[in-house]
């Protein structure tokens, strides 16, 4: 594991000749990240997708595509050999984007992390491009985190100290993607996937009774192994980032909606939460009337133009949100005074 200064050292940015310099503007535009990241006319990450752990394509195609672009970057980090950062800025104050990128076996991005790798990723060249031609102090880390699926990759990230010390990060930052269709559509389609008999809370319970039922029928001698991994933890969202977020996109003419209702998905996002301010926004992809996560039909709707392009908007917002906390010594005291009342 990797704790105090050594983990502090991974985590400043330092002073270097900015890879966003004038003369490479003309490189960082969103339509090269489209071709290079999302795979518009060559391999992507969509393409070819790599289950926990094992997202060794992803991990190679961010980090040398922030390299040509002439980012510092650190491959294989934190203990996870598929996990990666990319540093921007000249110390301070430092913002984190949060990029996941690994797929389910056998049906590939039914999650659409695909999209929010492609986010983060569009996110943290975007904030680097003011901070580089308006002179902003900070710092700008792009963290690669696998494993969501299944491992809750962050939980293994914070052991080994990706977010060390937890008081020099003022916001870590994640957009994630859900299907955009009406509430009556969504209603519906739970209520035909039931007829179908597709429910998630009858097979916990019939697995529950079925288990209580084998435990009592068990043979001495008999033994059940069972395999721990660590908690998804509810997400705790900062109140100061969302509103600052509703406020910038009132701003663009906007609306956004600040959704205090528990929503009933798990990410690993909610471990980080507990740490460092934490924003976990949402952005809609296109998807007809019966698409729903973990499901070959959402894995579609995830490869197609529509859905990067939304996640492009969102890249933009979530670079907005990170120039704001750089700037802004209310907002970033604020993001922490949150996390503290929090804690209380």
């Amino acid at each position: 594991m990797i704790y105090g200064g050594k983990a502090a050292a991974l985590n400043t940015c330092r002073h270097h000749t900015s890879p966003v310099s004038r003369r490479h503007e003309d490189r960082l535009s969103y339509h090269r990240l489209q071709t290079s990241v999302a795979g518009r006319n060559q391999p992507s990450t969509t393409r070819q997708p790599g289950a926990c752990l094992q997202e060794f394509f992803a991990h190679d195609l961010i980090v040398k595509y922030l390299e040509s672009l002439g980012f510092q970057t650190r491959r294989s980090t934190w203990n996870l050999e598929t996990s990666f950062e990319a540093l921007y800025g000249d110390g301070g104050r430092q913002v984190v984007f949060c990029a996941e990128y690994d797929a389910l076996p056998e049906i590939g991005h039914a999650c659409g992390l695909n999209l929010i790798a492609y986010s983060s990723v569009g996110a943290f060249l975007g904030a680097a491009h003011p901070m580089a031609t308006l002179g902003i102090h900070g710092c700008l880390r792009l963290l690669g985190t696998p494993a969501e699926e299944g491992l809750c990759g962050k939980a293994a990230l914070i052991e080994a100290g990706a977010f060390n010390p937890p008081e020099d990060i003022a916001a870590a930052i994640y957009g994630t993607r859900h299907p955009r269709v009406a509430d009556e559509v969504r209603l519906r389609d739970i209520w035909y996937r039931w007829l179908q008999g597709i429910n998630a809370l009858d097979d916990a319970v019939a697995a529950y009774s079925n288990i209580s039922l084998l435990r009592q029928q068990m043979i001495t001698g008999c033994k059940v192994n069972f395999q721990t991994s660590p908690s998804f933890m509810k997400m705790r969202a900062n109140n100061t980032l969302c509103d600052a977020y509703v406020e910038d996109m009132a701003s663009l003419c906007v609306s956004v909606v600040k959704d205090g209702e528990t929503t009933p998905t798990s990410t690993d996002m909610g471990n980080v939460s507990y740490v460092v301010p934490s924003f976990h926004g949402g952005f809609a992809i296109p998807a007809d009337a019966t698409t729903t996560l973990h499901t070959p039909t959402f894995a579609s709707a995830a490869r197609t133009e529509a859905a990067h392009d939304s996640a492009i908007q969102a890249a933009k917002e979530m670079a907005m949100m990170a120039i704001r906390v750089l700037v802004d010594d209310n907002i970033a005291a604020a993001t922490r005074a949150d996390i503290e009342k929090d804690e209380d």
